[in-house]
């Protein structure tokens, strides 16, 4: 497998693009790759020798171009391609096969009815990274999401399992059972649908603080000028940390008795009511 250039009929010139060169069925095969050549080629003019940096740099580019058109020939050959074919007759539309390294990028250009949260985008760009390096530890044979295991999904879930909290790695693999739902051709399976997360006993019960509880917590942060209205806060709007923390007073309607947020998580904005005790942190905090 090789990408070459092509001269010109005059025969002093080369043709505007690269071509690769490949073997398919014992048979050698030559295609334009649509990547035009740039710079100065070697002045020997055989391409066994470099050429400059702009040269150099389109050749990789046809490089890349070349393993691609091999993989997708090479895919071609097999009775799922006839499977597309199908599909493709019914739909009128070619079947897009997604590899594992685009995954990110794919999954941030879904459509969707709201534009989601930087923070969310964040998240899923970490899971997908790191789903990304499992695999090429893994399986690096597998290219495209269709490739994946149901073994290989069973294993990334166990080690979801084994690092993460149990809602956090449920979360996860929810995400990445939709992300391929949405991005698998028509037909091929789901490698995360038999993926199972939660159990009886993994749920997590969380006990509220009771009122002596949460008066115990409030008495022992007043002395401390700078904790306690944070206390205050998350205790009366049960807002995540950050949220407290990132509080503006553009958000808060004394009169009215509101807070009006855009939470992190979610990008989502609410409305939250305010309670007589953060209602006095407020007010003693007035145009400070």
């Amino acid at each position: 497998m090789a990408v070459t250039l092509k001269m010109q009929k005059d025969g002093r010139t080369f043709r505007p693009c690269w071509y690769g060169v490949y073997e398919s069925d014992n048979k050698r095969r030559v295609v334009n790759l649509g990547i035009r050549w740039r710079g100065t080629p070697p002045a020997s003019g055989s391409l066994r020798d470099a050429g400059d940096e702009a040269f150099e740099k389109s050749r990789e580019k046809a490089e890349e171009a070349l393993s691609k058109f091999r993989d997708e020939a090479a895919r071609k050959g097999n009775a799922a391609h006839l499977v597309e074919r199908l599909i493709e007759a019914k739909t009128g539309r070619a079947v897009s096969h997604v590899r594992i390294d685009e995954l990110a990028e794919r999954w941030r250009n879904v459509g969707r009815r709201a534009r989601p949260s930087p923070v969310y985008i964040q998240a899923c760009d970490a899971l997908f990274r790191r789903f990304g390096d499992f695999m090429r530890s893994r399986n690096p044979a597998a290219v495209y999401l269709y490739e994946v295991t149901s073994e290989d999904a069973a294993m990334f879930a166990g080690l979801c399992r084994d690092s993460l909290a149990t809602a956090t790695a449920t979360s996860q693999i929810q995400r990445l059972r939709s992300s391929f739902a949405r991005l698998l051709p028509p037909g091929v399976m789901n490698p995360f649908a038999d993926v199972v997360m939660k159990g009886g006993d993994e749920a997590i019960h969380r006990r509220p603080f009771s009122p002596v509880e949460l008066r115990a917590i409030l008495d022992t942060a007043r002395p401390d000028e700078f904790l306690y209205p944070l206390v205050v806060t998350a205790a009366c709007t049960g807002m995540r940390r950050g949220d407290v923390c990132g509080l503006r007073w553009d958000a808060v309607d004394l009169e009215g008795a509101m807070l009006t947020v855009k939470t992190s998580k979610s990008g989502r904005r609410v409305e939250i009511p305010v309670f007589a005790p953060l209602m006095a942190v407020l007010k003693e905090r007035v145009g400070n």
